[in-house]
């Protein structure tokens, strides 16, 4: 009951309004709320993702424009995301690098375990981490409400596809790169 929520938050804000956990967490609820409530469509354009990357930088969605990027959303803690990477890395091997990008975002506070996963798997695509989770930039930009969770971008920097089954990962990205 996410109306329910709204109010049960606000009514709380407005009661405390001086008290900085409760307007914290009111803000915190909102921006879920908002994000859950008005998901991103196929043919909307995706804002601009700053996230760190495994390298120790920061890394723009922005820099593969041009390209079909499919984002592929994990955690470490989630065994069935971390099989979904193998998915990835067979789009990768199908796909030219030049059309085709992957990019995984975790959405996880365990940096270490995040970087051990990474390495002991080998993984050779742009591996970015939200550390914020669910406050963080990467649900508030992409608006997803589980993991696993996937998008499909176009060239355009358009939301093509999201939610993908995993059986049908591949089929999708071979439709529309013809």
């Amino acid at each position: 009951d996410t109306a329910g929520l709204k109010k049960f938050v606000q009514r709380a804000a407005k009661r405390f309004p001086k008290n900085t956990l409760v307007q914290g967490l009111a803000q915190n609820v909102f921006d879920y709320l908002d994000a859950v409530g008005n998901p991103r469509m196929p043919g909307d354009s995706i804002p601009e993702l700053v996230l760190h990357d495994d390298f120790g930088g920061n890394f723009s969605t922005f820099s593969l424009k041009g390209r079909y990027v499919y984002i592929d959303i994990w955690a470490t803690f989630c065994d069935e995301c971390i099989k979904n990477e193998e998915l990835v890395r067979k789009a990768k091997q199908m796909f030219p690098p030049g059309k085709f990008e992957a990019v995984s975002i975790a959405i996880d506070d365990q940096k270490e375990d995040w970087l051990k996963i990474i390495k002991a798997n080998g993984y050779t695509w742009p591996q970015l981490i939200d550390e914020k989770m669910w406050q963080g930039k990467a649900f508030k930009i992409l608006r997803f409400n589980a993991i696993p969770y996937n998008f499909l971008i176009g060239p355009d920097g358009r939301l093509i596809a999201k939610n993908i089954k995993k059986d049908s990962v591949i089929a999708v990205i071979q439709q529309v790169m013809k």
